[in-house]
């Protein structure tokens, strides 16, 4: 039997497994807003699907992310993760086009550049395709928060952070 202080020895290896969780459902998920698929469809998937996670991985996939490049994860370009990043951005970026060309007007949070320092982790991806997808996504929920906090309804959740692709 494993002890207790084993069970996550090495945080690189937490943050990679944690960062691919939420980035394989966050990616499952994307397939739900595609305006080609229908609603039967995507309820057959969420009934089949696994997005027990969601909640989690919206709020914390990027904060994983950074923590795997603090402590010391591989960043190459060949690395698991960040192939499976750079999937998820492209199919991300595949949605957002769709959505836009059919026409959807899903509501976008204004995500003005705030004057709040970001995440000083950035700068170890910033050598990424990845980077400012990142960098957006999180600039994106700090100007949420702020306007939910600004408006008087307290502090944002993730199932209030609609963009066209729930980013």
């Amino acid at each position: 039997m494993q002890s207790e202080a084993s069970f996550i020895s090495n945080s690189a290896n937490a943050h990679l497994l944690i960062s691919f969780a939420c980035v394989t459902t966050l990616s499952k998920g994307l397939c739900l807003l595609h305006p080609d698929v229908s609603v039967q469809n995507r309820y057959v998937s969420i009934i089949h699907g696994v997005y027990g996670l969601m909640m989690y991985a919206l709020e914390f996939w990027q904060q994983h992310i950074l923590s795997y490049a603090a402590s010391g994860g591989d960043l190459s370009s060949n690395a698991v993760l960040i192939k499976h990043l750079v999937s998820f951005w492209s199919t991300h970026e595949r949605i957002r086009s769709a959505t836009h060309d059919s026409g959807i007007n899903a509501h976008v949070v204004d995500a003005t550049v705030t004057s709040e320092p970001q995440d000083a982790r950035l700068q170890l991806i910033a050598h990424l395709d990845i980077f400012a997808f990142v960098s957006d996504t999180l600039q994106l929920r700090l100007a949420s928060q702020n306007e939910s906090s600004s408006d008087g309804k307290g502090k944002s959740t993730s199932s209030e952070i609609q963009t066209g692709v729930g980013l």
